[in-house]
């Protein structure tokens, strides 16, 4: 029995040094690629034309120079955005007009930043979802864009909060999106302390409690801590 395998045809390069972590569309016949540059200022941005095999540079990305960005199309239009600046996590979202070769600055998603997520375009809507948010580690979040710059989250994915580091000596960081009340019981199931965590991240001081495993919940969502 023979074995038909796809033909791997060579293509013109990217007309700068390189792309990692960049972000990439496809409007009509064409594809995008959004990219930051090691000691850039700025994201440039690239339109690859798949029957003449050119690139032609456009309109540099209006959210600046980063990593770790993302993007899908709608309607004929581009989405980039989120990523990671070296010293900030993004939450930013931009649209980009093939036609005037311009960026504008749409609705951003609500609480943290995130780098490196997942983004798809489905219908008349995109989704962002999961990624790294300020350094508390990947989350289960699934966002939807909807033009004119509609951005919700989805029911199916409730915010749940991250807590690092596990097993602990005393400070533990917890992240949550939104403002929530948690319970902490130990190995018998007895509570603890109650703490009311505010959105984003903070600090707790477990360093009075005695060695051992614990349990920390909030609503139907738990974590098991280990202090030490």
């Amino acid at each position: 029995m023979s074995t038909t395998l796809p033909v791997i045809s060579g293509r013109r390069r990217l007309p700068c040094r390189g792309a990692n972590h960049a972000a990439s569309f496809v409007i009509g016949t064409k594809g995008y690629l959004v990219r930051s540059s090691a000691g850039s200022n700025s994201a440039q941005v690239h339109e690859y034309d798949p029957v003449a095999d050119t690139w032609t540079t456009r309109a540099a990305f209006g959210g600046g120079a980063r990593q770790g960005l993302r993007g899908f199309a709608i309607n004929g239009k581009g989405y980039a955005g989120m990523g990671y600046t070296g010293s900030m996590f993004m939450s930013d979202l931009w649209e980009y007009d093939p036609v005037a070769d311009t960026w504008t600055a749409q609705a951003p998603i609500l609480g943290n930043g995130r780098n490196r997520p997942g983004a798809f375009a489905l219908g008349n809507a995109g989704y962002v979802m999961g990624g790294t948010a300020s350094g508390s580690g990947a989350n289960s979040q699934l966002w939807q864009f909807t033009p004119p710059g509609l951005m919700s989250v989805l029911p199916e994915a409730a915010p749940r909060f991250t807590c690092w580091p596990n097993p602990t000596t005393g400070a533990l960081h917890i992240a949550s999106p939104h403002a929530v009340t948690a319970q902490l019981y130990d190995a018998q199931g007895r509570l603890v302390r109650t703490l009311s965590l505010p959105a984003g991240q903070t600090t707790v001081d477990l360093s009075g409690l005695t060695a051992g495993t614990y349990v920390l919940r909030a609503g139907a969502v738990t974590r098991r801590l280990v202090v030490r």
